[in-house]
């Protein structure tokens, strides 16, 4: 709310911020006698006050001033300090700004004032009087009044559940979430009907919502708002209510309240589209805005076989509010920032949030699964190594990366687990702890490439730790003449000099210390019987998405999904089996659950969730509004650029294969970096689809690396990797490539390229 005020104070015409500091002064010295004086012959005062008949001799200046404002401040402490020496005023001056000074520019003015001409200067500016606002009520309405643009009911925006949401909702207890809603929903109704029976409310209502409320709950809430005074009954037999003029004071409250929050909400909005000659589309544009949100909210409430259609229709609407404005500014990248800037705004106000959560609990309310929803149990979280990879990153406490949209998820999902009041047990697998091991070990690999002076056309890595590393060191957060596994060391206690089978299960127990120690429990996964039948569908499953999972993945995420599906969950101290989390951005988890759950009764359900997704519901749960993870949320889920993609290529990744060893020639690596520099400089991605943004380069290595390493090859990937240590066939190695890349940009398949690197192989064998 602060927030909303500071920027509606912002807006206020200087007539408008007068009146409202005039009325908190009124309240401040507790006097009706303040009077706004400004003019040519003020004497240095924009205000007089008056006080049991004495005027009150101090300095008051107020300004909606945007510019210079520090030498305004300056001239009107000179002023001051005349009006002190010579006037009889006091040595200290309020100034009043509409605008935001920051903190470390208050102080310094205030502390040269008091230095330089012994004044006490105090500034209030559009912060310090968001603060007010509880404290004096007045401010806050009068800011309200001043600010209602007509535009505002232009904007098709529903009233009633925002006004539900003001009324009980908020700051109550989750316990009795039901209690409180249902409390809204009454006095809504008695707002709008008077002079009602009980037997009218109760059958009113049920037919409105499609509930059952029963007769003795509803006397019982009726009772508590008659108790509250905002309800009277007016006669017993039969029993007849009517709202109270406090009981409607309330929901004008509310009322206000919430048209407060649309008007600022709604007022930045159409500030930014104006700057950005949008304004013509500001419907449209929030209509797309209020169904991101509430798609998103409603993926708290889908069920695992719902999910992932719900996350498409979220796509859906992102890509539509992006083409709508790409079609009218002609700029792919300008519209990716103007949307995050849009997604910032909505963060920065609680009205997308009270509306929606307002509309979640109703739709809950309306099929009598509202309690059900807000049961404070105790959950088992299960994360997966991606969310592992994360909270290391999380674990070394340096800088947190802002643009890492999947980094601030974690994070997200981290804090609504800390701040929940309800118990929460995080597990994961030492089969997703040695992948993050085996991460840690190929982004030491990755550490060999920075010193080469074609680093910069080798493009980013996937790798999540080294890119974090990477972070940190070229923003100086870090020595830039730490290597990556020195980082490692001096974080995580790992070393990896080799990877031989006594060492590698010492730095997985030592990772699996670190993460028991972060409250994350590593569990080993058990036998399965019939883990042969699970795994034959399972390989079905996968052929039909396209996955390009490494056998090893593929295992490991089989075993987790027996693991959810076949053994029973507790907490120890509660007397209960739990119904266990999978936190993933895995998609392809969708498609096992929808074909195992409907072929295999025996298997017990579970729930799915991307790591922001279940942030959003924890914080519901807890009745917390948390903007960032909602936003990060909408974007994640949105935007494929930031969706993991198994399809999504690193060209970076994709050398540190085909040169393994920490000596390797990297001659024809430097060719093949200036090859991918110059196809880059000539196609736009745009070109390659906004999927993967992979160029030809790309795809056609990626097919030679899978290639070599599939049973389909007639020599081994070590054959491969062997002809790229030679100088005297790079020529011929990037011939082929070029041939193979001008294939695939013909339309043409690659085929070839395998045979002719075949018959390289096989050429270089004969002659050694």
């Amino acid at each position: 709310m602060r927030e909303e005020y500071k920027n509606l104070i912002k807006a206020l015409s200087v007539d408008a911020f007068r009146n409202v500091i005039k009325e908190y002064l009124k309240n401040y010295y507790t006097t009706s006698d303040v009077f706004i004086c400004d003019g040519t012959n003020d004497g240095g005062n924009d205000i007089e006050i008056k006080i049991r008949g004495e005027y009150l001799k101090t300095n008051i200046q107020i300004t909606v001033q945007k510019l210079n404002i520090n030498l305004k401040i300056e001239e009107d402490v000179k002023k001051a300090k005349y009006n002190h020496e010579n006037l009889g005023y006091r040595s200290e001056l309020l100034f009043f700004c509409s605008q935001i000074i920051s903190k470390r520019g208050r102080d310094e003015l205030e502390r040269e004032a008091s230095l330089n001409h012994n004044i006490t200067l105090k500034i209030f500016d559009a912060n310090q009087l968001a603060e007010l606002v509880d404290t004096y009520p007045i401010i806050g309405q009068l800011i309200n009044q001043y600010s209602c643009i007509p535009i505002r009911d232009n904007v098709k925006l529903n009233q009633k559940e925002r006004n539900l949401f003001e009324l009980f909702v908020k700051g109550e207890k989750a316990s009795d979430i039901k209690k409180n809603f249902t409390k809204s929903i009454i006095l809504s109704y008695l707002y709008e009907h008077s002079n009602v029976t009980l037997k009218q409310i109760k059958t009113d209502l049920n037919t409105d919502f499609s509930s059952s409320i029963s007769e003795n709950f509803l006397v019982l809430l009726l009772e508590d708002l008659v108790e509250s005074e905002l309800v009277v009954c007016i006669k017993d037999k039969p029993r007849v209510y009517n709202i109270t003029e406090l009981g409607e004071l309330k929901f004008r409250e509310a009322e206000l309240n919430s048209n407060r929050q649309k008007n600022a909400f709604i007022f930045e909005i159409e500030k930014y589209l104006s700057e950005q000659n949008l304004v013509g589309f500001m419907q449209s544009v929030i209509d797309d805005i209020l169904e991101l949100y509430s798609s998103s909210y409603q993926m708290t409430n889908e069920d695992i076989q719902e999910r992932e259609p719900q996350r498409r229709r979220l796509s859906k609407i992102y890509k539509s509010l992006k083409q709508r404005i790409e079609a009218n500014i002609g700029e792919s990248q300008k519209t990716e920032k103007i949307i995050l800037d849009l997604l910032s705004i909505c963060q920065k106000n609680d009205f997308l949030n009270n509306i929606n959560m307002s509309m979640l609990f109703m739709e809950l309310y309306k099929s009598n699964m509202l309690d059900e929803y807000m049961k404070q149990s105790p959950l088992i979280i299960y994360l997966d190594t991606q969310l592992l990879l994360q909270i290391i990153c999380l674990a070394c406490e340096k800088e947190s990366n802002e643009e890492d949209l999947l980094y601030k998820s974690v994070q997200s999902l981290t804090e609504a687990i800390h701040n929940s009041n309800f118990k929460i047990e995080l597990r994961t697998s030492t089969d997703y702890v040695e992948e993050a091991f085996y991460h840690i070990a190929e982004g030491i690999k990755l550490d060999r490439f920075l010193s080469l002076s074609f680093i910069k056309e080798i493009g980013a890595s996937k790798n999540v730790i080294f890119n974090y590393y990477l972070f940190l060191r070229e923003n100086d957060f870090i020595d830039n003449t730490q290597s990556f596994s020195e980082f490692i060391e001096e974080n995580l206690g790992i070393c990896v000099d080799t990877l031989d089978e006594e060492v590698l299960n010492e730095n997985i127990i030592q990772l699996c210390d670190l993460f028991e120690g972060l409250g994350i429990h590593c569990q080993h996964p058990p036998r399965f019987e019939d883990f042969e039948k699970y795994k034959v569908e399972y390989e079905n499953v996968l052929s039909y998405s396209r996955s390009m999972k490494t056998y090893r993945a593929r295992i490991y995420d089989l075993r987790m999904f027996l693991t959810l599906s076949t053994e029973l969950h507790y907490i120890e101290g509660v007397d209960e089996i739990i119904t266990p989390i999978f936190v993933t951005w895995d998609s392809s988890f969708y498609a096992m659950c929808k074909t195992f759950f409907s072929k295999y009764k025996e298997l017990n359900r579970w729930k799915l969730y991307a790591p922001t997704v279940l942030a959003n519901k924890i914080d519901i749960m807890n009745l917390n509004i948390n903007s960032n993870a909602l936003t990060y949320n909408i974007i994640t889920l949105s935007e494929t650029n930031f969706v993991l993609s198994n399809d999504s290529i690193s060209f970076y990744d994709m050398l540190n294969s085909m040169f393994p060893d920490n000596n390797s020639n990297l001659n024809l690596a430097k060719e093949i970096a200036l090859l991918r520099k110059g196809e880059r400089e000539q196609t736009k991605k745009e070109d390659f689809g906004r999927e993967t943004d992979n160029l030809p380069i790309d795809t056609v290595l990626m097919k030679l690396i899978k290639f070599y390493q599939s049973r389909e090859s007639s020599y081994d990937f070590s054959d491969l990797v062997s002809i790229f240590q030679l100088d005297d066939r790079i020529s011929e190695i990037v011939t082929i490539i070029k041939s193979a890349i001008d294939d695939y940009q013909q339309g043409r398949e690659i085929d070839n390229i395998y045979s002719k690197f075949d018959n390289l192989i096989e050429r270089v064998k004969n002659e050694s």
